[in-house]
């Protein structure tokens, strides 16, 4: 929830470079806790897509 970049979580993905399965769980890690959080604070978050 901290990444406040004018740009999208794809493009900063994107142009990063992840070393490992550990780098790619605690991103995702941040992200379900970020929307979990979210949640519990009574808001919806209605601009989750799957990019494939």
């Amino acid at each position: 929830m901290e990444l406040c970049q004018k740009t999208t979580l794809d493009r900063w993905l994107s142009s990063t470079t992840l070393r490992s399965k550990g780098d790619i769980l605690r991103i995702f890690n941040q992200i379900v806790h970020g929307i979990e959080y979210v949640h519990n604070q009574k808001f919806i978050h209605r601009d989750l897509k799957i990019m494939k």
